[in-house]
Protein backbone atom coordinates (compact mmCIF):
# COMPACT_ATOMS: atom_id res chain seq x y z
CA UNK A 1 0.00 0.00 0.00
CA UNK A 2 0.96 3.60 -0.36
CA UNK A 3 -0.36 7.30 0.39
CA UNK A 4 -2.43 8.64 -2.16
CA UNK A 5 -3.33 12.61 -1.94
CA UNK A 6 -2.98 14.58 1.17
CA UNK A 7 -2.90 12.44 4.58
CA UNK A 8 -5.64 14.15 7.07
CA UNK A 9 -5.31 14.19 10.53
CA UNK A 10 -6.29 10.67 12.29
CA UNK A 11 -8.66 11.29 15.37
CA UNK A 12 -6.05 9.39 17.13
CA UNK A 13 -3.40 10.04 19.65
CA UNK A 14 -0.22 9.22 18.20
CA UNK A 15 2.96 10.50 18.82
CA UNK A 16 4.92 13.21 15.96
CA UNK A 17 7.50 10.13 15.64
CA UNK A 18 5.13 7.75 15.28
CA UNK A 19 3.64 9.44 12.82
CA UNK A 20 6.66 10.60 10.87
CA UNK A 21 7.42 6.78 10.58
CA UNK A 22 4.00 5.36 9.17
CA UNK A 23 4.73 8.60 6.81
CA UNK A 24 8.13 7.79 6.02
CA UNK A 25 6.85 4.02 5.35
CA UNK A 26 4.12 4.64 3.36
CA UNK A 27 6.25 6.83 0.50
CA UNK A 28 7.10 3.68 -0.90
CA UNK A 29 4.61 1.38 -1.73
CA UNK A 30 5.24 -1.36 1.48
CA UNK A 31 2.98 -4.13 3.18
CA UNK A 32 1.15 -3.48 6.14
CA UNK A 33 3.46 -6.06 8.39
CA UNK A 34 6.24 -3.89 7.49
CA UNK A 35 4.88 -0.84 9.20
CA UNK A 36 3.99 -3.14 12.31
CA UNK A 37 7.45 -4.18 11.82
CA UNK A 38 8.65 -0.74 11.39
CA UNK A 39 6.94 0.81 14.30
CA UNK A 40 7.74 -1.81 17.30
CA UNK A 41 11.32 -1.92 16.53
CA UNK A 42 11.04 2.41 16.89
CA UNK A 43 8.59 3.23 18.87
CA UNK A 44 7.78 -0.16 21.30
CA UNK A 45 4.78 -2.66 21.22
CA UNK A 46 2.14 0.09 21.96
CA UNK A 47 2.77 2.06 18.66
CA UNK A 48 2.11 -1.09 16.38
CA UNK A 49 -1.28 -1.68 18.36
CA UNK A 50 -2.09 1.71 17.01
CA UNK A 51 -0.73 0.98 13.00
CA UNK A 52 -4.18 -0.70 12.46
CA UNK A 53 -6.23 2.31 13.89
CA UNK A 54 -3.90 4.40 11.86
CA UNK A 55 -4.04 2.65 8.77
CA UNK A 56 -8.24 2.27 8.85
CA UNK A 57 -8.17 6.08 9.02
CA UNK A 58 -5.95 6.45 5.89
CA UNK A 59 -8.55 4.18 4.16
CA UNK A 60 -11.17 6.06 5.43
CA UNK A 61 -10.19 9.31 4.05
CA UNK A 62 -9.23 8.01 0.98
CA UNK A 63 -5.39 8.75 1.59
CA UNK A 64 -4.30 4.84 0.72
CA UNK A 65 -3.77 2.65 -2.37
CA UNK A 66 -3.31 -0.95 -2.48
CA UNK A 67 -1.28 -2.74 -4.59
CA UNK A 68 -0.57 -6.29 -6.05
CA UNK A 69 3.43 -6.69 -7.42
CA UNK A 70 4.94 -9.79 -8.84
CA UNK A 71 8.56 -9.83 -8.54
CA UNK A 72 8.86 -6.26 -7.59
CA UNK A 73 6.89 -5.33 -10.59
CA UNK A 74 3.41 -3.77 -10.58
CA UNK A 75 0.45 -5.55 -11.56
CA UNK A 76 -2.50 -3.72 -10.17
CA UNK A 77 -3.61 -1.00 -7.35
CA UNK A 78 -6.52 0.19 -6.38
CA UNK A 79 -7.49 3.66 -4.86
CA UNK A 80 -9.67 3.15 -2.15
CA UNK A 81 -12.81 5.92 -2.35
CA UNK A 82 -13.01 8.71 0.99
CA UNK A 83 -15.06 7.63 3.41
CA UNK A 84 -15.86 4.11 1.85
CA UNK A 85 -15.67 2.69 5.80
CA UNK A 86 -13.44 -0.43 3.87
CA UNK A 87 -11.61 -2.86 6.46
CA UNK A 88 -10.65 -6.02 6.03
CA UNK A 89 -11.73 -8.08 3.19
CA UNK A 90 -14.76 -10.13 4.49
CA UNK A 91 -15.73 -12.89 2.69
CA UNK A 92 -14.07 -13.92 -1.26
CA UNK A 93 -16.79 -14.08 -3.53
CA UNK A 94 -15.91 -17.87 -5.17
CA UNK A 95 -14.19 -18.48 -8.43
CA UNK A 96 -14.88 -18.73 -10.61
CA UNK A 97 -15.23 -13.94 -11.30
CA UNK A 98 -16.90 -12.30 -13.66
CA UNK A 99 -16.33 -8.53 -14.25
CA UNK A 100 -19.30 -6.53 -12.31
CA UNK A 101 -22.27 -5.39 -14.52
CA UNK A 102 -21.80 -1.81 -14.23
CA UNK A 103 -17.58 -2.04 -14.99
CA UNK A 104 -15.87 0.18 -17.17
CA UNK A 105 -12.37 0.08 -18.39
CA UNK A 106 -10.51 2.30 -19.99
CA UNK A 107 -6.63 2.59 -21.73
CA UNK A 108 -4.58 5.16 -18.81
CA UNK A 109 -0.91 5.10 -17.94
CA UNK A 110 0.47 2.01 -19.91
CA UNK A 111 -2.17 0.37 -18.08
CA UNK A 112 -6.28 -0.30 -17.75
CA UNK A 113 -8.18 2.06 -15.40
CA UNK A 114 -10.82 0.25 -13.96
CA UNK A 115 -14.09 1.78 -12.32
CA UNK A 116 -17.61 1.44 -11.62
CA UNK A 117 -20.30 3.08 -10.16
CA UNK A 118 -20.57 -0.02 -7.40
CA UNK A 119 -17.12 -0.29 -6.61
CA UNK A 120 -15.43 1.16 -3.21
CA UNK A 121 -12.15 2.40 -5.39
CA UNK A 122 -10.51 2.55 -8.43
CA UNK A 123 -8.67 0.24 -9.91
CA UNK A 124 -5.21 0.21 -12.81
CA UNK A 125 -4.27 -2.53 -14.00
CA UNK A 126 -0.65 -3.28 -16.01
CA UNK A 127 -1.71 -4.04 -19.66
CA UNK A 128 0.25 -7.29 -20.02
CA UNK A 129 -1.22 -8.44 -17.17
CA UNK A 130 -4.92 -7.42 -18.18
CA UNK A 131 -4.42 -9.27 -21.58
CA UNK A 132 -3.73 -12.28 -20.01
CA UNK A 133 -6.88 -12.37 -18.33
CA UNK A 134 -10.17 -13.87 -19.36
CA UNK A 135 -12.97 -11.54 -20.08
CA UNK A 136 -15.56 -14.41 -17.75
CA UNK A 137 -15.01 -17.04 -15.64
CA UNK A 138 -11.81 -16.54 -14.19
CA UNK A 139 -10.21 -18.60 -11.79
CA UNK A 140 -6.99 -17.44 -10.49
CA UNK A 141 -4.25 -19.51 -11.61
CA UNK A 142 -1.23 -18.80 -8.73
CA UNK A 143 -1.03 -16.96 -5.51
CA UNK A 144 -0.24 -13.92 -7.27
CA UNK A 145 -3.65 -13.67 -9.22
CA UNK A 146 -5.37 -15.01 -6.01
CA UNK A 147 -4.02 -11.56 -4.30
CA UNK A 148 -5.43 -9.80 -7.24
CA UNK A 149 -8.64 -11.52 -7.41
CA UNK A 150 -8.86 -10.53 -3.39
CA UNK A 151 -7.71 -6.67 -4.28
CA UNK A 152 -10.60 -6.71 -7.17
CA UNK A 153 -13.14 -8.12 -5.10
CA UNK A 154 -12.68 -5.94 -1.98
CA UNK A 155 -12.81 -3.19 -4.27
CA UNK A 156 -15.86 -4.31 -5.99
CA UNK A 157 -14.81 -5.15 -9.25
CA UNK A 158 -15.85 -8.83 -9.87
CA UNK A 159 -18.17 -11.27 -8.17
CA UNK A 160 -18.53 -14.94 -8.89
CA UNK A 161 -19.42 -16.10 -11.89
CA UNK A 162 -22.89 -17.76 -10.42
CA UNK A 163 -24.05 -14.82 -9.85
CA UNK A 164 -27.41 -12.93 -11.52
CA UNK A 165 -26.51 -9.75 -12.22
CA UNK A 166 -28.91 -6.77 -12.52
CA UNK A 167 -29.88 -5.42 -15.59
CA UNK A 168 -28.27 -2.14 -16.77
CA UNK A 169 -30.66 0.60 -16.48
CA UNK A 170 -28.55 3.44 -18.05
CA UNK A 171 -25.03 2.63 -19.85
CA UNK A 172 -21.47 2.06 -18.20
CA UNK A 173 -20.60 5.56 -19.13
CA UNK A 174 -23.49 7.68 -17.65
CA UNK A 175 -23.46 5.34 -14.59
CA UNK A 176 -19.89 6.10 -13.93
CA UNK A 177 -20.77 9.60 -14.21
CA UNK A 178 -23.65 9.40 -12.11
CA UNK A 179 -21.77 8.05 -9.41
CA UNK A 180 -18.88 10.80 -9.56
CA UNK A 181 -21.01 12.87 -7.94
CA UNK A 182 -22.50 11.34 -5.16
CA UNK A 183 -20.45 10.31 -1.90
CA UNK A 184 -20.19 6.83 -0.97
CA UNK A 185 -19.01 5.94 -4.53
CA UNK A 186 -16.98 9.05 -5.70
CA UNK A 187 -12.98 8.34 -5.98
CA UNK A 188 -12.74 11.88 -4.75
CA UNK A 189 -14.19 14.33 -1.95
CA UNK A 190 -17.01 15.30 -3.36
CA UNK A 191 -17.88 19.25 -2.95
CA UNK A 192 -15.06 22.05 -3.54
CA UNK A 193 -12.03 20.24 -3.81
CA UNK A 194 -10.13 22.63 -5.78
CA UNK A 195 -8.95 26.24 -6.57
CA UNK A 196 -11.42 29.03 -7.36
CA UNK A 197 -11.52 29.02 -11.14
CA UNK A 198 -9.35 31.58 -13.25
CA UNK A 199 -12.37 34.06 -13.77
CA UNK A 200 -13.19 33.79 -17.92
CA UNK A 201 -12.62 36.14 -20.14
CA UNK A 202 -15.63 38.44 -21.39
CA UNK A 203 -16.52 38.81 -25.09
CA UNK A 204 -18.32 42.11 -25.30
CA UNK A 205 -21.14 42.06 -27.55
CA UNK A 206 -21.50 45.00 -29.69
CA UNK A 207 -25.29 45.02 -30.78
CA UNK A 208 -27.53 46.42 -28.21
CA UNK A 209 -30.70 44.79 -27.02
CA UNK A 210 -33.65 47.34 -25.84
CA UNK A 211 -34.22 46.94 -22.12
CA UNK A 212 -37.12 45.58 -21.16
CA UNK A 213 -40.39 48.56 -21.00
CA UNK A 214 -42.47 45.63 -19.15
CA UNK A 215 -42.23 42.64 -17.41
CA UNK A 216 -44.88 40.05 -17.40
CA UNK A 217 -47.22 40.29 -14.86
CA UNK A 218 -48.07 36.74 -14.58
CA UNK A 219 -47.59 34.75 -11.22
CA UNK A 220 -45.09 31.93 -10.49
CA UNK A 221 -47.47 29.76 -9.37
CA UNK A 222 -49.45 30.53 -13.13
CA UNK A 223 -46.63 30.41 -15.04
CA UNK A 224 -45.75 26.51 -13.35
CA UNK A 225 -49.47 25.70 -14.25
CA UNK A 226 -49.85 26.68 -17.58
CA UNK A 227 -45.95 25.60 -18.81
CA UNK A 228 -46.05 23.18 -21.35
CA UNK A 229 -44.00 22.29 -24.24
CA UNK A 230 -45.23 24.06 -27.54
CA UNK A 231 -44.47 22.58 -31.04
CA UNK A 232 -44.65 24.34 -34.41
CA UNK A 233 -47.58 23.62 -36.09
CA UNK A 234 -48.05 25.61 -38.69
CA UNK A 235 -46.32 25.56 -42.52
CA UNK A 236 -44.17 28.47 -41.45
CA UNK A 237 -43.05 29.73 -38.10
CA UNK A 238 -43.75 32.95 -36.73
CA UNK A 239 -40.52 35.19 -36.39
CA UNK A 240 -39.59 36.35 -33.07
CA UNK A 241 -40.09 40.08 -32.12
CA UNK A 242 -37.10 41.76 -30.79
CA UNK A 243 -38.80 42.61 -27.51
CA UNK A 244 -39.76 39.25 -27.02
CA UNK A 245 -36.28 37.92 -27.07
CA UNK A 246 -34.30 40.49 -25.36
CA UNK A 247 -36.57 40.16 -22.54
CA UNK A 248 -36.10 36.49 -22.33
CA UNK A 249 -32.53 36.88 -21.66
CA UNK A 250 -33.03 39.79 -19.35
CA UNK A 251 -35.42 37.76 -17.37
CA UNK A 252 -33.38 34.44 -17.53
CA UNK A 253 -29.66 35.03 -18.65
CA UNK A 254 -28.46 38.22 -17.57
CA UNK A 255 -25.55 38.59 -14.71
CA UNK A 256 -27.66 40.21 -12.34
CA UNK A 257 -24.82 41.30 -10.64
CA UNK A 258 -22.96 42.67 -13.66
CA UNK A 259 -19.80 40.68 -13.25
CA UNK A 260 -17.24 43.42 -14.56
CA UNK A 261 -16.24 44.87 -17.99
CA UNK A 262 -13.58 42.50 -19.03
CA UNK A 263 -13.59 39.26 -16.92
CA UNK A 264 -16.18 37.61 -15.30
CA UNK A 265 -16.20 36.05 -11.77
CA UNK A 266 -18.68 34.64 -9.17
CA UNK A 267 -21.90 35.83 -11.10
CA UNK A 268 -25.78 35.89 -10.00
CA UNK A 269 -28.50 34.72 -12.13
CA UNK A 270 -32.02 33.92 -11.48
CA UNK A 271 -31.34 30.32 -11.61
CA UNK A 272 -28.59 28.43 -9.38
CA UNK A 273 -24.51 27.69 -10.48
CA UNK A 274 -22.60 25.52 -8.36
CA UNK A 275 -20.28 27.95 -5.83
CA UNK A 276 -21.66 30.96 -7.93
CA UNK A 277 -19.13 29.75 -10.84
CA UNK A 278 -21.99 30.13 -13.95
CA UNK A 279 -20.29 28.43 -16.70
CA UNK A 280 -22.92 28.78 -19.28
CA UNK A 281 -23.08 30.79 -22.25
CA UNK A 282 -26.33 31.28 -24.43
CA UNK A 283 -26.05 30.87 -28.17
CA UNK A 284 -28.71 32.09 -30.27
CA UNK A 285 -30.06 30.53 -33.84
CA UNK A 286 -32.60 32.28 -35.40
CA UNK A 287 -34.95 31.43 -38.49
CA UNK A 288 -35.84 35.01 -39.57
CA UNK A 289 -33.92 37.48 -37.14
CA UNK A 290 -35.58 40.98 -36.45
CA UNK A 291 -33.56 43.73 -38.46
CA UNK A 292 -30.52 44.80 -36.84
CA UNK A 293 -29.66 40.99 -35.40
CA UNK A 294 -27.51 38.14 -36.60
CA UNK A 295 -29.26 34.87 -37.37
CA UNK A 296 -26.73 33.29 -34.61
CA UNK A 297 -24.96 35.26 -31.63
CA UNK A 298 -23.38 34.64 -28.46
CA UNK A 299 -25.21 36.68 -25.22
CA UNK A 300 -23.28 38.79 -23.75
CA UNK A 301 -24.64 38.15 -19.75
CA UNK A 302 -22.19 41.55 -18.53
CA UNK A 303 -24.12 44.12 -20.69
CA UNK A 304 -27.30 42.82 -22.34
CA UNK A 305 -25.98 42.67 -25.68
CA UNK A 306 -25.28 40.50 -28.55
CA UNK A 307 -22.21 39.27 -30.18
CA UNK A 308 -22.16 37.71 -33.40
CA UNK A 309 -21.14 34.29 -34.66
CA UNK A 310 -19.92 33.57 -37.74
CA UNK A 311 -20.99 30.28 -38.14
CA UNK A 312 -24.45 29.03 -40.41
CA UNK A 313 -27.62 28.35 -37.40
CA UNK A 314 -29.41 26.23 -39.88
CA UNK A 315 -28.24 22.75 -38.56
CA UNK A 316 -29.22 23.94 -35.47
CA UNK A 317 -32.77 24.58 -36.35
CA UNK A 318 -33.11 21.77 -38.78
CA UNK A 319 -32.51 19.22 -35.88
CA UNK A 320 -34.70 21.07 -33.45
CA UNK A 321 -37.41 21.08 -35.93
CA UNK A 322 -36.60 16.63 -36.42
CA UNK A 323 -36.60 16.34 -32.84
CA UNK A 324 -39.83 18.07 -32.27
CA UNK A 325 -41.08 16.09 -35.22
CA UNK A 326 -42.43 20.19 -36.59
CA UNK A 327 -40.93 22.22 -39.28
CA UNK A 328 -37.70 24.69 -37.87
CA UNK A 329 -38.81 26.44 -34.99
CA UNK A 330 -38.24 30.33 -34.77
CA UNK A 331 -35.24 30.10 -32.69
CA UNK A 332 -33.03 27.66 -30.39
CA UNK A 333 -31.15 28.63 -27.64
CA UNK A 334 -28.29 26.66 -27.20
CA UNK A 335 -26.48 26.23 -23.68
CA UNK A 336 -23.10 25.87 -23.75
CA UNK A 337 -20.91 24.92 -21.33
CA UNK A 338 -17.22 26.29 -19.75
CA UNK A 339 -15.80 23.05 -18.85
CA UNK A 340 -13.12 24.98 -16.85
CA UNK A 341 -15.18 26.92 -14.97
CA UNK A 342 -16.24 24.01 -12.88
CA UNK A 343 -13.36 21.70 -13.64
CA UNK A 344 -10.75 23.02 -11.17
CA UNK A 345 -13.04 23.59 -8.60
CA UNK A 346 -15.16 20.44 -8.21
CA UNK A 347 -12.87 17.52 -9.93
CA UNK A 348 -15.09 14.51 -10.85
CA UNK A 349 -18.33 15.90 -10.02
CA UNK A 350 -18.28 19.07 -11.90
CA UNK A 351 -19.71 17.80 -15.37
CA UNK A 352 -22.73 16.30 -13.14
CA UNK A 353 -22.99 19.88 -11.60
CA UNK A 354 -23.24 21.47 -14.83
CA UNK A 355 -26.04 19.27 -16.12
CA UNK A 356 -27.35 20.22 -12.76
CA UNK A 357 -27.35 23.91 -13.70
CA UNK A 358 -28.18 23.75 -17.47
CA UNK A 359 -31.51 22.08 -15.92
CA UNK A 360 -32.40 24.63 -13.28
CA UNK A 361 -31.61 26.91 -16.83
CA UNK A 362 -33.71 25.32 -18.82
CA UNK A 363 -36.80 25.47 -16.36
CA UNK A 364 -36.21 28.85 -15.76
CA UNK A 365 -36.21 29.55 -19.36
CA UNK A 366 -39.46 27.68 -19.85
CA UNK A 367 -41.01 29.70 -17.09
CA UNK A 368 -39.99 33.37 -18.46
CA UNK A 369 -41.40 32.31 -21.98
CA UNK A 370 -44.52 30.77 -20.51
CA UNK A 371 -45.09 34.42 -18.44
CA UNK A 372 -43.63 35.78 -22.08
CA UNK A 373 -46.68 34.15 -23.97
CA UNK A 374 -44.19 32.48 -25.63
CA UNK A 375 -44.15 28.46 -26.80
CA UNK A 376 -40.49 26.55 -26.54
CA UNK A 377 -39.42 23.36 -26.26
CA UNK A 378 -36.68 21.97 -24.28
CA UNK A 379 -34.81 19.54 -26.79
CA UNK A 380 -33.46 16.24 -25.84
CA UNK A 381 -29.81 16.65 -27.34
CA UNK A 382 -28.21 18.72 -29.86
CA UNK A 383 -25.18 18.00 -32.01
CA UNK A 384 -21.74 19.24 -30.30
CA UNK A 385 -19.92 18.34 -33.92
CA UNK A 386 -21.48 21.02 -35.84
CA UNK A 387 -21.33 23.40 -32.29
CA UNK A 388 -18.00 23.51 -32.39
CA UNK A 389 -17.29 23.90 -36.22
CA UNK A 390 -20.11 26.69 -36.24
CA UNK A 391 -18.36 28.46 -33.12
CA UNK A 392 -14.44 27.42 -33.70
CA UNK A 393 -14.42 26.58 -30.01
CA UNK A 394 -12.69 23.49 -28.62
CA UNK A 395 -14.96 20.83 -27.83
CA UNK A 396 -12.54 19.94 -24.98
CA UNK A 397 -13.04 22.98 -23.20
CA UNK A 398 -16.29 24.07 -24.48
CA UNK A 399 -19.32 22.32 -24.97
CA UNK A 400 -23.12 22.15 -25.53
CA UNK A 401 -25.11 20.83 -22.93
CA UNK A 402 -28.65 21.81 -23.31
CA UNK A 403 -31.35 23.65 -26.20
CA UNK A 404 -34.57 25.08 -25.86
CA UNK A 405 -36.33 25.62 -29.15
CA UNK A 406 -38.31 28.92 -29.09
CA UNK A 407 -41.91 28.53 -31.26
CA UNK A 408 -43.16 31.74 -31.71
CA UNK A 409 -46.03 33.19 -29.46
CA UNK A 410 -48.05 30.54 -27.82
CA UNK A 411 -51.35 30.02 -28.92
CA UNK A 412 -52.46 30.73 -25.40
CA UNK A 413 -51.80 33.88 -25.95
CA UNK A 414 -51.83 34.80 -29.82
Amino acid sequence: MGLSGPLKTAPLSVSEGLALTICDCLKEWCRPEDIFATAIREHGLEAGQKVGLVLDTCRYVGALEEAVFSENELWANVHLMPQSGLGDLGTLPVAPFDWGQATTLQIYEGGVRISSPLAAGQGWIAAKVFATLPSSNWTPADPVESALAKLFAKAGFIVSADVTQPPLMLSPEAMAVHAQSRRGSARKPVGAVGPEPAPRPHITGNISLPLPDRLPDMSLVDALQARISHRPTGDVEQPLRLDDLSTLLWMTMRFRNGGTADKVAKVSRSFAGAGGWHGLDAYIALLRPPDGVPAFSRYDAVDHKLAAVTGDPEPFLTDAGDAMGTNAPAGVIILCATFASLGARYGDAAYPLILKEAGGAGQTLQLAATALGLGSCWLGGGNSRDFAQATGLNPLQFGPVAELALTGRSERTS
